[in-house]
């Protein structure tokens, strides 16, 4: 008998979506973490609680899961063959499907890491570290390749890339526009370093 028969009936994403959408709509409404018990999102979900704890141990694991899903998967290494192109979607995926929601649920993490270091260091380990190797693995890849130079700073380049879309996510206002251009910008900008726009065209097709 398989596992998911003897614990009883298979796990319906729906009730997923819909635990993991109420969760971030209690923490949207109130800019925090403090709402969010395991009763409240039960109860917005019209779930039950043995729903609930057959899908996560506990509010803190539930919670690393919601995060999770603010954002697409990291990126797989050699997914496409354009160096550009792996770049822009592995920094616009940092604005997660819904940039102002991202915002919201980003400063009420802050606050609750305060709060709650263990739920900080999971989330640094269980998802930034993941997302922030899909990055570093793309830029060592892209060097060993010779779509950068063989001595790319990767560490350095990593900062350059990521740290202004940081800023948009954890210092703007939640509806603060970005311009829809912003990520190719800093990508083709980050790619061409300091040299003249002519002068690297030739670079620039090739990273395509």
């Amino acid at each position: 008998m398989s596992e998911e028969r003897r614990r009883g009936r298979p796990i319906s994403g729906a009730v997923d979506e819909r635990l993991v959408e109420a969760a971030l709509g209690l923490v949207e409404e109130s800019y925090s973490f403090d709402r969010l018990s395991v009763d409240a999102v039960c109860r917005r979900a019209r779930a039950s609680k043995a729903s609930f704890y057959r899908r996560w141990p506990d509010r803190e694991s539930f919670i690393l899961a919601t995060l999770d899903r603010l954002r697409p998967a990291p990126l797989a290494r050699g997914e496409t063959d354009s160096l550009r192109d792996d770049l822009i979607a592995i920094l616009r995926s940092m604005f997660g499907f819904d940039l102002r929601r991202t915002r919201i649920v980003n400063a009420a993490l802050v606050a609750e890491g305060r709060r709650n270091p263990g739920l900080k260091q999971r989330y640094i380990a269980e998802i930034v570290q993941p997302r922030r190797r899909a990055l570093t693995d793309r830029l060592d890849h892209a060097a060993a390749a010779g779509a950068l130079p063989a001595d790319t700073d990767v560490y350095a380049l990593h900062e350059l890339l990521t740290a202004p879309v940081l800023k948009q996510v954890m210092m703007a206002d939640p509806d603060e526009s970005v311009a829809d251009d912003f990520i190719e910008r800093l990508v083709d900008q980050a790619l061409r370093g300091g040299e003249p726009r002519q002068a690297t065209a030739a670079q620039t097709s090739k990273n395509r």
